[in-house]
C-alpha cells in the first residue's frame, strides 16, 4: 500500500502547484473582439477561495472612437455581447487546460493507490 505520508506529501505538491497556476492565471489577460476589432474586452481570471469554483472578471473595454459614435445602440449592445462571450470562452477554455493538467496528476496518484492496493482489497 502507498505509505499515507507519501500520498499527504505528494497531494501537498499538487495543492502547492494549482496554487502557482491560478498565479499565473491572474496574470493573464483573456481578450474578446468583435465588430472587425473595433471592440475589444479584457477578461481576467480570479482564483477561487477554498471549495469554489473560479470566477473571472471584466478588466477593460476597447472601443474605437469612430465606431461609438456611428453605431446604433442595437448593433453596439449585441457586439459588445459577441466581445464579452468571446473573452469569458477564451478564458474559460485556456483555464481548463491548465486544470486538466492537475487532473491528469490527481488522477495518476490515485491510480497510484488503487495499484498499490493488495488483491483483497480490489476484489469484488
Amino acid at each position: 500500500m502507498m505509505d499515507q505520508l507519501a500520498m499527504l506529501k505528494k497531494a501537498q505538491e499538487v495543492a502547492a502547484k494549482k496554487m502557482t497556476m491560478d498565479k499565473e492565471l491572474a496574470k493573464n489577460d483573456f481578450t474578446g473582439v468583435s465588430a472587425d476589432g473595433k471592440i475589444k474586452v479584457t477578461v481576467k481570471y480570479v482564483p477561487p477561495l477554498p471549495m469554489q469554483q473560479p470566477s473571472y472578471e471584466a478588466a477593460a473595454f476597447d472601443i474605437d472612437e469612430t465606431y461609438l459614435q456611428s453605431a446604433d445602440p442595437s448593433e453596439l449592445s449585441t457586439e459588445l455581447a459577441v466581445a464579452v462571450k468571446q473573452a469569458y470562452k477564451t478564458a474559460t477554455e485556456q483555464v481548463a487546460i491548465k486544470l486538466s493538467e492537475l487532473t491528469k496528476e490527481l488522477s495518476e496518484i490515485m491510480g497510484d493507490m488503487g495499484n498499490a492496493m493488495p488483491p483483497s482489497a480490489t476484489a469484488s
